[in-house]
Order: C-alpha cells, then sequence, then structure tokens
C-alpha cells in the first residue's frame, strides 16, 4: 500500500511546478491553474459519499484498482486535451477516479490498523513520512523533465504513476472480514479495535427505515465526527492558506529578493520539516492520546498562521513557516487515527471516512477563493490572520465535541 501511494503522490507532485505553464500554454492564463485543481476537488466533493457507500458495499479493493486506472486514464486524457471542454471533462473524470481510490484506500489502512489501535498513528505517520517523501521530491523530478519534454509530458508522468499505483493495489488482498452479503455481524458486538465502544450501525436496518442516506444521517449524529469534520475543515483551510497566500505574502514581505527560488526554499523547509513532524505527531498520539496530540499541535498551526502575517523579514518569515509546518505535519497523525479509531464499524466504515474527506474537499473549494478575495480586499496578513481564527475555531469545536478514543484511554492506563 505504502510504495503503490509512494508513486501516486510521485507523480502528482511532477505536475505542481509545470501548471501554470501549462494553462498558458492553453491559453487560459492565470485562471488556469485555479480551474485544473478546483474541478477535479468538485467532482470528489459529489462523488465521495457514494464511493464510500460502494467501498463498503463492495469491497476496498475494487474501489482502489477502477480509482486509480480511472485517475491514470484521466491524466493522461489532461495531457492529450487542446481545447476548454476536453479539459474539464477529464479534470472531472480525476477527481471521480481520485474518490474512489482514496474511499477504498482510506477504509484498507483502517481495516488493516485495526489490528493494532494503539499504534495506529506511528504506522499512518510513517506511511504519511514515506508519501510525503515523494511528494517533496516530485517537484523537482517534474521540473527536469518538463525542462526536457515538456508540460504536457507531466500529465503522462502522472498517467504511469498512477498505473504503478494500481498494479500495486491489485496485489493486495481484500481488507474487509466479511462483505454485506456475508453478514456483518450483531449489533453488540465488539469493534475491529477490539474494545466495546458506541453500538454499531446495522446499515440494513437503518436504510429500510430511511434509505440509504439514513446511513449518513446516523452517522453525522456522532458527536466526535462532528468535531473532527469541523477540524478536517480548518486544516484544509490552513493547507489553502499555504498555497493561495503565502506565495503572494512572501513576495510582499521580501520585495526584490523574493525570488522564485527564494519562495521555493520557503516551501521547501515546510516541507523537510515534516520529516520530524510526522513520526513525532505518531508517538505522540499513540502514547498520550489523539486528543491530547491533535488540540496543542492545531494550535502551533494556529500561531504559525499569525506569526507569517506578522513576518517582516526573511529569517522571521522562515521562522514561521517552520512553526506553521512542524503544526500541520502534527496533527496529520492524530487526526487520521482519530478518523480511524471512531469509524468502529467495518459495514459502515468507508462511508464514514467519506464524511472527513467531503469537508475537507468543500474546504478545498471555498477558502482559496474566500481568502484570496479576503487578501485582495485588505492584504495578506489579514487573511493569514483570518486562517490563524479559523483553525483556532475548529480546534476548540473538535476539544469540546469529541472525546478520546477508549482504547487509547486503556493503553495509557
Amino acid at each position: 500500500m505504502t510504495g503503490a501511494m509512494f508513486f501516486n503522490n510521485l507523480g502528482f507532485g511532477c505536475v505542481v511546478p509545470v501548471l501554470p505553464l501549462f494553462a498558458d500554454g492553453m491559453g487560459l492564463g492565470a485562471t488556469g491553474v485555479g480551474m485544473i485543481l478546483s474541478t477535479s476537488a468538485l467532482a470528489r466533493l459529489l462523488v465521495n459519499l457514494p464511493m464510500g457507500r460502494a467501498a463498503d458495499r463492495l469491497g476496498r479493493r475494487p474501489l482502489m484498482i477502477a480509482g486509480g486506472g480511472t485517475v491514470a486514464a484521466a491524466s493522461v486524457a489532461t495531457g492529450l486535451a487542446t481545447d476548454l471542454p476536453s479539459l474539464l471533462a477529464a479534470r472531472l473524470l480525476v477527481g471521480c477516479g481520485g474518490s474512489a481510490a482514496g474511499a477504498g484506500a482510506g477504509a484498507y489502512m483502517a481495516d488493516v490498523t485495526s489490528r493494532a489501535p494503539g499504534q495506529r498513528a506511528k504506522i499512518m505517520g510513517a506511511q504519511s513520512t514515506v508519501v510525503n517523501g515523494a511528494y517533496a521530491l516530485g517537484p523537482a523530478v517534474g521540473g527536469y523533465l518538463c525542462d526536457l519534454y515538456g508540460a504536457r509530458s507531466m500529465f503522462f508522468v502522472v498517467g504511469a504513476a498512477n498505473a504503478v499505483c494500481t498494479v500495486g493495489y491489485s496485489m493486495l488482498p481484500e481488507s474487509m472480514k466479511a462483505l454485506p452479503s456475508e453478514g456483518t455481524g450483531d449489533a453488540n458486538a465488539k469493534s475491529s479495535d477490539g474494545g466495546e465502544q458506541r453500538p454499531c450501525i446495522e446499515e440494513k436496518q437503518i436504510e429500510e427505515e430511511g434509505g440509504v442516506w439514513a446511513v449518513y444521517r446516523e452517522l453525522l449524529r456522532d458527536p466526535d465526527r462532528q468535531g473532527l469534520m469541523v477540524m478536517n475543515a480548518g486544516l484544509f483551510c490552513s493547507y489553502s492558506a499555504m498555497l493561495t497566500l503565502l506565495p503572494l505574502h512572501a513576495s510582499d514581505v521580501l520585495g526584490e529578493a523574493g525570488t522564485a527560488t527564494a519562495i521555493g526554499g520557503i516551501f521547501a523547509a515546510s516541507s523537510m520539516i515534516s520529516f520530524v513532524g510526522i513520526p513525532l505527531g505518531g508517538y505522540l498520539a499513540d502514547r498520550f492520546g489523539r486528543r491530547s496530540t491533535v488540540v496543542p499541535s492545531a494550535l502551533l498551526v494556529c500561531a504559525g498562521a499569525a506569526l507569517t502575517a506578522g513576518a517582516s523579514s526573511l529569517e522571521t518569515l522562515t521562522g514561521a513557516v517552520l512553526v506553521w509546518g512542524m503544526g500541520n505535519s502534527m496533527v496529520g497523525p492524530g487526526v487520521t487515527a482519530f478518523t480511524a479509531d471512531i469509524a468502529r464499524d467495518e459495514g459502515t466504515r468507508s462511508q464514514a471516512l467519506s464524511l472527513s474527506n467531503t469537508a475537507m474537499d468543500l474546504s478545498l473549494l471555498v477558502c482559496p477563493l474566500s481568502l484570496g478575495a479576503l487578501a485582495q480586499l485588505t492584504d495578506c496578513p489579514t487573511a493569514l490572520l483570518a486562517t490563524s481564527g479559523v483553525v483556532g475555531a475548529a480546534n476548540m469545536l473538535f476539544a469540546l465535541r469529541t472525546t478520546e478514543p477508549r482504547h487509547q484511554l486503556k493503553s495509557d492506563d
């Protein structure tokens, strides 16, 4: 799984530095990059919930293989696109395929790590470190290959990387212990984490009483999931701010020294610190608890965004971004492990995870536009402070609405 995802993220990383060139080559101008990214995000937002349900009904592996294959083909189609309609169609397919693969892969990891819930954050943190390494390496590889073969070739690289990823998925066994047709067990049975938690959802009974969407309504009644979705939205607001506001703010702060190399170095520093932050966050989340790690790590995110807003030199800006990056990387393993912890019923696990994915994709759609508009109406520091406030509010709601998973409390005792 980790090897397959390495190639997947290596391919996507290759595309990052060439998006402006590709958009300009099609005559789309500055809005082209946003269009390429937002179209696939919109598709994911629309199909996340149906794909989550499909992964619970059909199994994880079929969704991973079909989704990865779709992304591979659609990425090649993106590179071959010669007009706007064909480009948008290809990017919509990328989003649909990515949603399917993500629904299967997320549930697969939750299934596998349910065998050792006390080590879940460290396992997922180690995987994230490898995957982030591929994403950090990708831009350098992409820039080099782009100079040799052109911007369009990068989408063929993405297609090839996703094809390799799909082959890797096809070699994995199915992680679901029993598909719905074989029965999902008794409603009062123990969770796969090994402890007696909140009652499992009897999917068939709920569907008979209120239809397919009744499963999601039942899942949304869980205060843990409510707090988690708010936190996911807040953290992806932070991610959006890094992508949209930080380059503009760095250019303003550094003036003539704000070259692409200098700004790229700041981003590289933020990426490199994740090699420390992710393993540390994973260790702390398993040792002291998910909430006990997520809440202070999110406070680091708030502080980093606020400090970035007040930075006035290269040194202070770099330091602030390092704090921001450390918070982003430390919070990840705890949130990911908490997401898997509360998706206790194997029969609805992927549907539960799809709700978190929907919150993230909605934030990715709304926040770049909102923060960009706020920066244009006021300035970048104001938008960065607003980001800090959004993350702080999400962190407070997470702390108030969620409880520590019971198996974690037992391991602490």
